[in-house]
């Protein structure tokens, strides 16, 4: 990853839009349901504020996972909570990502924030 740095844990990802991305800690899996969670927290490092709604956008996502909770069925993408009017400079929003994996390999992806539903 190009423009990413690991510190302390966790993984920073400046995107396009002028938002930083944070995935807090690794992936956990909730033994009810066998499915992953990753939190991702997304902030804001420009002077003004980005119109919404924002979404996450996983590009690249390993051939062994499957994003449970996206926007679509069976799509790629999410749309972040709290962002539907924008996210204001310097303001943060949190989102879950939650995968099927019935392998149990390593889920691995790509990230994008977008503030309109690309074409893949």
């Amino acid at each position: 990853v190009t423009a990413a740095q690991v510190e302390g844990g966790q993984m920073f990802v400046f995107h396009q839009l002028g938002v930083r991305v944070t995935l807090n800690g690794g992936f956990l899996r909730d033994r009810r349901t066998g499915n992953y969670a990753q939190q991702m927290t997304i902030t804001n490092n420009t002077i003004s504020a980005i119109s919404g709604p924002l979404y996450v956008w996983l590009d690249s996502l390993s051939p062994n996972a499957t994003l449970v909770n996206a926007t679509v069925p069976g799509g790629n993408y999410l749309t972040v909570p709290g962002t539907a009017a924008g996210l204001a400079a310097g303001a943060s929003a949190t989102v879950v990502l939650q995968f099927s994996n019935p392998t149990n390999g390593p889920i691995t992806y790509t990230t994008r924030v977008v503030n309109q539903i690309p074409t893949p």
